[in-house]
C-alpha cells in the first residue's frame, strides 16, 4: 500500500494517505468551527469580540497568504442548533459586483465587447444591449453610456436623488408594466431605461446598482449564461472551486441551500411577488425584493473560498477595474503588485460582507448576517478589516501558517449516508457519500480512519489526509 501526501485523481482503488497532526485552536466564548489555526488564534478573538459585542449571530472569516487559504473560521449558528461550518454559503449583497466585473473584463479580453464601446443599442449606435425602454427612452444620454461607464458607476444614475435605487422598486415596475408578480431583471432593465439620468455619463461617478444590472446582461449574453461563464472564466477549473461554491442567490428561507445560514434583520416589507396595495408582509431578508432579479448586481452565493480565489486573482476596487494588460482579466502577480489596498463591501437585509487585497497579497474576505445599524448604510465587515489589518501589520513571515483550511472534510470510514456539511467540525461521513456529494474540482481533506472502500472515482478531486493517516480500501 502506498502514501501520498496529496494526490490529483480520477481512479482510485486502495489508497493511503499519511501527513502529521494538527494543534487544537483555544477556547472561544462564541462556537467555532474550522480548521483550528493556533497562530491566528488573534483572528478567532477580533471576530468573537465583534460578533458578541453586536450581537451578530453567524459570521466567516477566510484569509489567503501567498495563494494558500491559511485560514478559514465559521462563527456562531447556521441555524437553531448547528454551528456556522466555514464553508457556508452566504449572499454576496454587493460583493457580486467585483465577480460581475471580473467576467466583462474577460469578455473583453475576448474580444466580445471593449471598454469603450456603447452599453445600449439604441438607435444603431453599435451598442452592446438590445433594451426596449419601457414606455419609452427616458434620457437621450443613454445612448452615449459606455460599458466602462458602467463598470466606473459614472453612467448617470444616483441613488441618492428621489427616485432613489431603481433596481429596488419591483412592485412599482409590476403594477406600471402590468405584471402579475415579480417582473424580473429584463422587465427591471426595460422600466430604469424609461426614467432620466442625473448627470451627463463619464462627468460623475455615483455608486449605482442600475449599472451592474446591465452588466450582467452582458456576462449573460453568452450560450452558457451567467453562472456557467463565471464558472469557467472566472472561478476557473484551475482554482479548484467546484460548481456547488459559486451559485444564484434565492428569495425565500424555503429556497435557501442547506449551507446558508438565517440572514437577520428586524425590518418587514411588503411581499415582493404581490404588486398589489394588499401585499403581505414579509421579513425584509426573505421576499421584500427579488434576489434572482439582481444576478449582476447582489444576486450570488458563494463560499469564503470562493471569494478569497477571486480577490486573489481580479481587481475588487472600482477605480482599477478598467485598467489594461494583466489586469483584464489576469491573476495580480509579484510582478505587478497592488500600491493601494482594494476592497468592496456588501449590504442587504442580514448581509453584511467585506472582500480586500492588501497590498502584501494577504487577502481576505468576510461575512456577517446583520448590517451595522440594521440597515444598508454601514459596514461591520469594515470595522473587522480594521482590526485584522493592525494584526497583520505586526506579523512577521514566520508568524504566519503555512497549511491549508479549506477544502470538504470527510471522515473515511462508514457512517450514515449524506450527513454533515463538509465541514472541518461537521465532515461529510464516509468516503463513498463524500465522493457522491462533492463535484468536480473539490479539494477532499480526509480525517484518519479506514474504511474497506475501492471502486472507481470518475471527478476529478484533490485527495489529501492532513491530520494523520487515512486508509481506502483493503
Amino acid at each position: 500500500m502506498k502514501t501520498f501526501n496529496s494526490l490529483l485523481c480520477h481512479t482510485v482503488a486502495g489508497l493511503a494517505l499519511t501527513l502529521g497532526s494538527v494543534a487544537q485552536g483555544a477556547a472561544a466564548a462564541i462556537a467555532i468551527s474550522g480548521r483550528p489555526v493556533p497562530k491566528l488564534v488573534a483572528f478567532d478573538d477580533a471576530m468573537a469580540e465583534l460578533m458578541s459585542d453586536n450581537d451578530i449571530e453567524a459570521g466567516v472569516l477566510g484569509v489567503m497568504r501567498n495563494g494558500t487559504i491559511v485560514y478559514l473560521r465559521g462563527f456562531g449558528l447556521l441555524t437553531t442548533g448547528v454551528n456556522m461550518p466555514e464553508n457556508a454559503l452566504v449572499r454576496l449583497a454587493s460583493c457580486t459586483k467585483p465577480i460581475t466585473a471580473a467576467a466583462v473584463r474577460e469578455r473583453i479580453e475576448s474580444g466580445t465587447y471593449t471598454l469603450n464601446q456603447r452599453a445600449f443599442n439604441i438607435t444603431g449606435n453599435g451598442g452592446a444591449l438590445n433594451v426596449a425602454a419601457f414606455p419609452q427612452l427616458g434620457d437621450a444620454r443613454y445612448r452615449s453610456i459606455s460599458i466602462s461607464n458602467l463598470l466606473t458607476h459614472s453612467a448617470g444614475w444616483d441613488r441618492t436623488q428621489p427616485d432613489g435605487d431603481l433596481t429596488y422598486q419591483e412592485r412599482t415596475v409590476s403594477k406600471e408594466m402590468g405584471l402579475p408578480g415579480v417582473p424580473g431583471r429584463a422587465n427591471v432593465l426595460r422600466w430604469v431605461s424609461g426614467h432620466p439620468l442625473y448627470f451627463a455619463p463619464g462627468t460623475d461617478a455615483r455608486y449605482s446598482n442600475e449599472g451592474y444590472l446591465s452588466l450582467g446582461f452582458l456576462v449573460d449574453d453568452d450560450t452558457s449564461g451567467y453562472l456557467s461563464y463565471l464558472r469557467t472564466r472566472v472561478f476557473t477549473p484551475s482554482l479548484w472551486i467546484p460548481s456547488t461554491e459559486v451559485i444564484q442567490a434565492t428569495t425565500y428561507r424555503s429556497q435557501s441551500n442547506v449551507r446558508e445560514p438565517w440572514y437577520r434583520t428586524r425590518f418587514t416589507s411588503f411581499d415582493v411577488q404581490e404588486p398589489g396595495g394588499d401585499a403581505p408582509i414579509v421579513n425584509a431578508a426573505y421576499g421584500s425584493f427579488d434576489l434572482t432579479a439582481r444576478l449582476g448586481q447582489g444576486g450570488i452565493v458563494a463560499s469564503a473560498a470562493a471569494m478569497l480565489e477571486l480577490g486573489n486573482r481580479h481587481h475588487i476596487q472600482v477605480g482599477n477595474i478598467t485598467g489594461s494588460g494583466r489586469f483584464i482579466g489576469l491573476s495580480i502577480d509579484a510582478n505587478n503588485p497592488l500600491t493601494v489596498e482594494e476592497s468592496h463591501n456588501g449590504g442587504q437585509p442580514g448581509v453584511n460582507t467585506q472582500l480586500w487585497h492588501r497590498t502584501d497579497g494577504v487577502v481576505a474576505f468576510v461575512f456577517f448576517n446583520k448590517n451595522a445599524g440594521d440597515d444598508n448604510r454601514s459596514h461591520y465587515g469594515g470595522q473587522l478589516r480594521t482590526k485584522l489589518n493592525t494584526l497583520i501589520a505586526g506579523m512577521s513571515d514566520s508568524e504566519w501558517p503555512t497549511a491549508s483550511s479549506d477544502g470538504f472534510w470527510v471522515l473515511p470510514q462508514s457512517g450514515e449516508p449524506d450527513t454533515g456539511l463538509g465541514g472541518y467540525h461537521s465532515p461529510y461521513k464516509g468516503f463513498a457519500s463524500a465522493v457522491n456529494r462533492v463535484r468536480d474540482h473539490s479539494r477532499v481533506r480526509l480525517k484518519p480512519g479506514t474504511t474497506s472502500w475501492t471502486g472507481l472515482i470518475s471527478k476529478r478531486l484533490f485527495l489529501d489526509a492532513p491530520l494523520g493517516t487515512a486508509v481506502l480500501g483493503q
